[in-house]
């Protein structure tokens, strides 16, 4: 039984040397393919990284590409108001029950309407100009809000008041202006009967997105002064004897 075994185990093992054996590979080809295998992942995902990257700078470039429509700001009333004077020159509407001098001021409400896709909020100025019966003309370049800035911000759906021009009992209608770090100036007008040509400039960052006028007259009539719409044209034209103004 012995002799047996041995003789298996003497063949098998003739049968495994003569099979060819298998080189080892130079160390140098080894280092090339480990080489190989660590450097491919993190050139790709630094690839990856560069392509979101750029992904990201298109998107905020498309979205400050984006183009708001233009605002609408509307005209709700024109109005004879009760206001009263601070120390500053400025003035502000009173009730009844105010018991400083009381003077009136001929006032214009705005509002930006809520448009989708418009601008979200406006910058807007006042120009004035009042040209009397013989077209004799008085400019302001910057009118005064009732919170007694020259500049007011609107949001959609906001109204705000813009204050054209005062008068006092027994001394007339007079201008108001903003004068920067100064009290507004006040001009008084000669005539008891003017016309008015008031233009609001709105801006949004910085660029002009609203220029447009409306024209009024300001009269004194049945002992208390007046405010009304009236057209280009009879802001523009010489007053004829049976005109209005």
């Amino acid at each position: 039984m012995a002799t047996i075994w041995a003789l298996a185990y003497s063949y098998a093992r003739k049968q495994f040397q003569s099979q060819p054996s298998t080189p080892p590979l130079p160390a140098s080809t080894l280092q090339q393919q480990t080489h190989h295998q660590t450097v491919h992942t993190p050139i790709t995902l630094h690839l990856n990284q560069a392509q979101a990257q750029g992904n990201i700078q298109e998107k905020g470039k498309e979205s400050a590409d984006i183009e708001f429509l233009d605002p609408v700001l509307g005209l709700l009333h024109e109005y004879i108001a009760d206001v009263g004077k601070r120390d500053s020159g400025t003035y502000f509407q009173v009730s009844t029950d105010f018991r400083g001098v009381v003077r009136k001021a001929a006032c214009l409400d705005f509002d930006l309407r809520a448009i989708r896709d418009a601008v979200p909020w406006l910058e807007v100025r006042a120009q004035i100009i009042f040209n009397d019966a013989s077209n004799q003309r008085m400019h302001v370049i910057e009118g005064i809000w009732q919170d007694g800035d020259a500049m007011e911000v609107f949001h959609p759906g906001e109204t705000k008041s813009l204050i054209v021009a005062t008068y006092l009992s027994g001394e007339g209608f007079s201008t108001y202006e903003y004068v920067k770090l100064e009290s507004p100036r006040e001009r008084k007008l000669k005539l008891m009967t003017t016309r008015i040509n008031v233009r609001l400039i709105g801006k949004y960052m910085s660029k002009v997105r609203f220029n447009q006028f409306w024209c009024f007259k300001l009269s004194y009539e049945e002992l208390k002064p007046t405010i009304q719409r009236i057209t280009r044209e009879e802001f523009e034209g010489t007053p004829s004897a049976n005109s209005p103004i």
